[in-house]
């Protein structure tokens, strides 16, 4: 539910920006958010060493 309440803010927040600092500024400011989030999640122990999630089985045919 926390991340369902997060996209208003952030669809208000990134026009904000965009209108008051441009569109390159803008763009530039969330790329090096995601770069951060990245390289964090790369250098993350637990995520590198999960588990892979099981496929799912095959159907039955009857």
């Amino acid at each position: 539910m926390i991340g369902w309440c997060t996209v208003p803010l952030g669809t208000l927040l990134g026009g904000i920006s965009l209108q008051s600092l441009g569109a390159v500024p803008t763009f530039a400011a969330l790329a090096a958010c995601l770069a951060v989030v990245a390289v964090a999640s790369t250098a993350s122990r637990q995520i590198r060493q999960a588990s892979r999630p099981e496929p799912p089985a095959a159907p039955s045919t009857r």
